[in-house]
Order: C-alpha cells, then sequence, then structure tokens
C-alpha cells in the first residue's frame, strides 16, 4: 500500500519531506485505523484537539511535543478534546500506529491560546485536563501542564491584561 498525503486537514508543509503521510488501514464505522509519518524535520507548533478519542503507538523515529517524548514503544490514549501539540519530529521524522473512535478533525489553537477554528462555550471548545487522567507511558516523564486549555475567563484577562 502506497503511502498517500495525509486525509485530514493539518499543519502546513514547511518543505516537501516536512509533511505527514498515511496509509489508511481501516475505514469502519466505529473505528479508524491508520498509519501516519511525520517526515524529516516536521513540526507545527499549534495544538490541536478531536472530537474523538485517540490513541497511538510510536512505531518508528521520536517526536516532541506537550506530553513528553513520543519514541518507539511509547503508547498514549487521549480522550476527545484534549489539547495537545508543539509537535516536533526531528530530526528524521516518525511513524505512528493511530486508531480513533470517529472522524480525526483538526482544531486548532494558537501558541497564544488564541482559538482557531473553535469557538468558547461551545461543543468545539477544548477540555481542562486532571493530569491524573492521562493514560501514557510513563517514560514520556511528567506533564508540565504545558499546552493546557485556557479557561474563558482566564484567556479574557491574558487578551486584556
Amino acid at each position: 500500500m502506497a503511502w498517500i498525503s495525509s486525509i485530514y486537514p493539518g499543519p502546513p508543509v514547511h518543505n516537501e519531506q516536512s509533511r505527514l503521510w498515511t496509509k489508511l488501514l481501516y475505514m469502519g464505522e466505529e473505528h479508524k485505523t491508520r498509519l501516519v509519518m511525520a517526515g524529516k524535520d516536521w513540526y507545527d507548533h499549534r495544538t490541536s484537539h478531536h472530537p474523538c478519542v485517540e490513541e497511538m503507538f510510536t512505531l518508528r523515529g521520536h517526536m516532541v511535543y506537550n506530553f513528553g517524548v513520543l519514541e518507539v514503544d511509547t503508547y498514549f490514549y487521549r480522550p476527545p478534546r484534549v489539547k495537545h501539540g508543539f509537535f516536533q519530529a526531528y530530526p528524521d521524522g516518525t511513524t505512528w500506529l493511530i486508531r480513533c473512535d470517529g472522524d480525526l478533525e483538526n482544531i486548532y489553537t494558537q501558541p497564544d491560546g488564541t482559538p482557531v477554528n473553535w469557538s468558547y462555550g461551545t461543543e468545539r471548545e477544548p477540555v481542562w485536563v486532571d493530569p491524573a487522567t492521562l493514560v501514557r507511558s510513563q517514560r514520556a516523564g511528567p506533564w508540565s501542564g504545558a499546552g493546557q486549555h485556557i479557561p474563558r475567563q482566564e484567556y479574557e484577562q491574558r487578551s486584556t491584561g
């Protein structure tokens, strides 16, 4: 099976090598399974969240992001609407096996907390995460809280500062 460009609109392509590639393995009603490869030097400094559950296992390479380092044999399970990001797949990219319980729509937030394609008070708003509920490989280390959702009142206070 050939690698195809990612089927989900996502981060900008910085150069031909730094893009996301996909191999669709299963696209059923209850879940979707695919291999995703982040090319050499791929990055996206926004955070994103999705309306579906996402779980992932790293097969090759490593990626640094707000929840730690995803290296070979690293696993996570992420509930819907949990922000994650500041992705950096350096230097040689990475490959994951990813499974979702629905369509994976990328809903973005700029690094400063500004919503891109969602609004506060809607079902597209990300959720605040209790770090004790995260399910992920221990070797990723403790989560610093980087990328955590900023509730509306706090965001507005920061914006008017």
